[in-house]
């Protein structure tokens, strides 16, 4: 088995990568117009612990601004 690949947010071509800002085009006011969270990023430090635990690599994906924000805030101690 290979390592854990959690994936947070979609990706830019298909407008799901989670931004801060709106994407061009799409009404702002749409449920999705920054994008979509995959997997919520409090969820996150739970899975990259039991990974861990498990003697799993893992690795995080996230492509828009929002996702890596929320992913690379000091708080949030994946080792």
């Amino acid at each position: 088995m290979g390592p854990l690949k959690v994936v947070v947010d979609g990706s830019l071509n298909t407008r799901t990568a989670w931004c801060w800002d709106p994407y061009p085009g799409l009404d702002p006011a749409h449920p999705h117009a920054c994008g979509m969270e995959s997997v919520p990023i409090e969820d996150l430090r739970g899975l990259m612990q039991r990974a861990r635990d498990a003697g799993i690599g893992a690795a995080i994906h996230a492509i828009g601004d929002r996702a890596n924000t929320g992913c690379s805030t000091p708080s949030r101690p994946w080792g």
